[in-house]
């Protein structure tokens, strides 16, 4: 499952009922598709736009009226596979801030990828200087600072 503020990604076939009766309690709608790793495929930019290079999730989506950048499916590492995903090789660091894990300089879409994140108003941070690559995903700690 793809999480955005105020709707969720999923395969109906493969997401557990559980986590999908709890979204929807929260009053989030849920937007189908037939890919069994939604997360993984998707790179959130905001709540109302993702990157993505599946056509599926893409279409879907787009009918949901999220504004979708779809890219070419590969040019992100992923040891042992043809290919990584997007989803797993960048994350939201902030409201206006999206790390990759690596530079877009090999990718066929940087440029359309750099102009998307304008358009929506979020920075690209790149967190090694050597090409994107896929970690699977990225879970980020902050630690809010307490005034007294």
């Amino acid at each position: 499952i793809c999480s955005l503020d105020n709707s969720f990604i999923h395969s109906p076939k493969v997401s557990d009922k559980a986590v999908i009766s709890f979204l929807v309690g929260q009053g989030r709608r849920g937007i189908s598709c037939k890919q069994g790793y939604c997360r993984c495929s998707v790179c959130v930019v905001d709540d109302k736009s993702i990157i993505c290079a599946d056509k599926g999730i893409s279409t879907a989506c787009r009918n949901e009226g999220i504004d979708v950048l779809e890219i070419q499916p590969g040019s992100i590492e992923l040891k042992g596979f043809d290919y990584g995903f997007i989803g797993g090789a960048a994350f939201k660091i902030s409201s206006e801030k999206l790390a990759f894990t690596g530079t877009l300089d090999h990718h066929p879409d940087k440029s359309a990828i750099l102009d998307f994140l304008e358009e929506h108003q979020v920075s690209p941070v790149f967190l090694t200087d050597i090409p994107i690559f896929d970690i699977g995903s990225a879970v980020p700690i902050t630690e809010k600072e307490q005034k007294n």
